[in-house]
């Protein structure tokens, strides 16, 4: 849900669609003056999202209130809050038969009939704006969410050559309690610093997070099944095994500031300073243990105006984020919990053939460190580090308007990403996987957006070419290319309605987005959607 903010002016928006596989949604959003000083905005969304694939869907409901009071004309607060829910019916995967999809199986789900994926998201926040003397302003935003989890499925498939049947494993349960809290603030300027604009941001952030875990007990089993006729499984009942109690304390102090040197000339600098205290507690041997880290980030970029009309810009920038969520790894491995990344990037915006065609070529380098990822190896789910990974590549993107009402979008991407230092657990040993090319990294990836409009009514299409990648770390499965063609038509009507008739995947591709080194989950077929909207 978009999180728009109350306006005192009325207005009102309503919309309802309705797609394959019995995908539908529905909404309502208004907003507008309650009294002089105060306005209010109140929101709702119930979405069906049907599966493609047997015994699948998404069910969401969600709403949103939010209030705002300008007591005097300097400050302004508001209020909001988020309460929404989901249940999901889950497909995960495919196997592959003879190392491929077969097209029998696309529509199959191998997962147990009853699984359960239900979340309960709500979250709320104030906030403060101030425009205090001098220039200055702050913000304050207050924050608290919580979240519950249930989840119960068949994660892993895969197909036995000997027997000629579908493995299906990985039981994997899942149950979380979690409870966030914080306050961020910050405040900005524009100063005169020897006769140059200096536009300036400085601000801290407390965040705590609590959070509790349930996981999957041992002793779960597996089924062969069918693969064309896979015969129904239900949840063999196992309890969710509680395995810890994690809190995650923030304090962050961070601050940026844009220096105008010249009338052609910018640099940006800012700079991060995290203290991060994680302590959990260990189930059932109630170990106790933690750890905590400092780390100090920030980016560094400069603009030169060429000519109005042409910018070249460059930035490095220093980056860590948790490798996996802090709450979701064991004590020993906290050491790993930090990713490093560090990226390089510079480039060329512009605007020619007097405002007809904006096109922009950029370059980037990247490079990640103490990566933790997963898969399921003879049932298992085992968790390991990749040493370094990195990517180098260029990017080219453009949008002409050559004729009034006709307009041309594309962009292609080409990436070589690779890992530096990766040695792999297959449960039978561990095997170096330096030098092969990341999965599911394509090198070529390229789209191409026309567009034409007609007095009220607008014709799109967008053809997307996914070029070849090796499906798996061992870079034996080759994932060949796809092609699909998405297409847009909007009808504009009297009075703020539209009509938006939208087709996906038209030429009905069979493709795999992603995959394991078992698996794969094919992507969505051919399907289409109707939307209805208004605007008063």
């Amino acid at each position: 849900m978009v999180t728009k903010q109350p306006r005192r002016q009325f207005r009102g928006e309503t919309l309802m669609s309705y797609g394959s596989f019995g995908a539908r949604r529905s909404g309502v959003d208004l907003t507008g003056s309650l009294t002089r000083r105060l306005s209010g905005r109140i929101a709702g969304t119930y979405v069906e999202a049907g599966g493609y694939t047997d015994r699948t869907g998404d069910r969401l409901r969600s709403m949103l209130a939010s209030l705002s009071w300008t007591p005097v004309e300097a400050v302004t607060l508001t209020a909001s809050g988020v309460v929404g829910q989901n249940a999901t019916s889950s497909y995960y995967s495919t196997p592959f038969i003879n190392g491929a999809i077969d097209p029998r199986t696309r529509f199959l789900n191998y997962n147990m009939r009853d699984n359960i994926n239900k979340a309960h998201n709500n979250y709320g926040w104030l906030d403060a704006d101030i425009a205090a003397p001098a220039g200055w302003r702050i913000h304050n935003r207050m924050f608290a969410s919580t979240q519950r989890v249930d989840w119960r499925n068949f994660e892993g498939v895969s197909y036995n050559a000997t027997t000629q049947k579908a493995v299906l494993s990985g039981y994997f349960l899942a149950k979380r309690d979690d409870v966030l809290i914080g306050d961020q603030v910050d405040v900005r300027k524009t100063l005169k610093v020897f006769g140059r604009t200096v536009n300036f941001v400085s601000g801290f952030l407390i965040q705590d997070n609590n959070a509790k875990r349930w996981s999957t007990p041992a002793g779960a089993p597996t089924f062969s099944l069918d693969p064309f006729d896979p015969e129904p499984v239900f949840d063999p009942g196992l309890q969710y095994f509680r395995n810890r109690d994690v809190r995650t304390d923030t304090r962050a102090v961070f601050g940026e500031t844009l220096v105008h040197a010249t009338s052609r000339l910018k640099f940006v600098i800012g700079a991060r300073w995290d203290n991060i205290t994680n302590d959990r507690l260990d189930y059932p041997a109630l170990t106790e243990s933690g750890k905590t880290f400092r780390p100090v980030t920030g980016r560094a970029g400069v603009v030169f105006t060429v000519h109005p009309n042409l910018n070249l810009y460059a930035s490095n920038s220093r980056a860590v984020e948790p490798a996996t969520p802090f709450v979701s790894i064991a004590g020993s491995q906290l050491q790993f919990s930090l990713q490093p990344t560090r990226q390089w990037e510079g480039g060329a915006k512009g605007t020619f053939f007097k405002g007809r065609l904006d096109a922009t070529a950029a370059y980037f380098s990247i490079g990640k460190r103490n990566i933790l990822t997963s898969n399921v190896v003879d049932g298992v789910r085992l968790q390991q580090q990749i040493g370094k990974q990195v990517s180098h590549g260029v990017e080219l993107s453009f949008f002409g308007r050559p004729i009034p009402g006709f307009s041309l979008a594309g962009d292609v991407a080409f990436t070589n990403a690779e890992y530096a230092d990766f040695n792999e657990n297959l449960g039978t040993g561990v095997v170096s996987r330096s030098g092969n090319d990341v999965q599911h990294v394509a090198p070529v990836v390229w789209n191409l957006t026309p567009s034409q409009q007609i007095g009220p009514v607008t014709l799109s299409a967008t053809v997307r070419n996914v070029g070849a990648r090796w499906g798996e770390a061992a870079n034996t499965r080759r994932l060949r290319p796809h092609t699909t063609l998405d297409t847009r038509v909007s009808i504009r009507f009297l009075k703020g309605t539209r009509l938006t008739l939208i087709g996906r995947n038209m030429t009905d591709e069979l493709y795999i987005p992603r995959s394991s080194n078992t698996a794969g989950r094919v992507a969505a077929p051919r399907n289409f959607e109707a939307q209805l909207t208004k605007i008063f």
